[in-house]
């Protein structure tokens, strides 16, 4: 059973049927948009084949963001903090298989990360249709090394909100793609109100 979406500490699978489209640069992009925001978000490995999302945090110099590395494989349910100081971003692995499902299951919502390519638009229409027979909605849609997002792909997909990232050389970095970062953060997780 899944819990209610908290906007501070929802967790936030980004996912994607293929390989190679972004989808650990996109949870590294989120996450330092939240980070900014001084939200201490938590980004979590599920891909127990190619775990490599520590190492591409190390190499882009991130801070303020916690890493749940996945060296040994682990599944999802050993993986996620009890209680996060923030946000959780888990980066799932591509394809369809049970390791793919697991942390559809144990989110609250989705972003989905595609490229413009025929095949993998077409893999992420079969991960949203994974998603929802699990329960867990689309908020958003990635698609990278884009200028902009293809007329009708985002209500093909069913996401509230969409960007283009892109190409660039450095896209953790590069003021263009941490914007279109920002942006998408902003749209799923609004900014506290200040305190009065």
């Amino acid at each position: 059973m899944k819990c209610e979406a908290d906007t501070s500490r929802g967790v936030l699978a980004v996912t994607g049927g293929k390989g190679g489209t972004g989808k650990t640069t996109t949870t590294l992009g989120l996450a330092a948009a939240y980070a900014r925001q001084r939200r201490r978000p938590t980004v979590v490995d599920a891909d127990r084949d190619m775990p490599n999302l520590a190492i591409t945090a190390d190499t882009a110099g991130l801070t303020g963001i916690d890493v749940v590395a996945n060296r040994d494989g682990r599944p999802i349910d050993g993986l996620l903090p009890a209680r996060p100081p923030g946000p959780v971003l888990v980066d799932c692995p591509a394809g369809a298989g049970p390791d793919a499902v697991a942390p559809l299951r144990r989110a609250d919502r989705a972003v989905l990360v595609t490229t413009r390519d025929r095949e993998a638009i077409e893999d992420a229409v079969k991960t949203t249709e994974l998603a929802r027979a699990v329960g867990t909605p689309i908020a958003g849609l990635v698609v990278t090394h884009r200028e902009r997002v293809p007329d009708g792909l985002a209500e093909t997909i069913g996401a509230t909100h969409a960007v283009a990232v892109p190409t660039v050389e450095e896209p953790l970095a590069a003021a263009d793609a941490t914007a279109a970062y920002g942006r998408l953060a902003d749209a799923l997780q609004p900014r506290r109100s200040p305190r009065t």
